[in-house]
């Protein structure tokens, strides 16, 4: 059994020979499911950002994504 720790934030690294045997790359989507007692993670296939990467760049849709996104995150860290 492999242990990993939580932190402050309520991240977990996924060890690399997890990863690697997944598949598991920066970016992958994944989905998250509470079983009983027990958080189960599933690789979300159609969500592989590599796939679109690139295709936004310099476009309006792009820019409104990245300000939403900086929005979330200041909404996280204010308490």
């Amino acid at each position: 059994m492999t242990t990993v720790q939580l932190s402050t934030k309520g991240q977990v690294v996924i060890p690399k020979e997890f990863r690697e045997q997944l598949n598991l790359h920066e970016g992958d989507l994944l989905s998250v499911e509470i079983s009983g007692e027990s958080l189960v993670f599933s690789k979300v296939k159609e969500g592989n950002w590599r796939r679109w990467r690139g295709t936004l760049r310099g476009t309006s849709s792009l820019q409104e994504h990245e300000r939403e996104h900086k929005e979330e995150v200041k909404g996280e860290e204010s308490p």
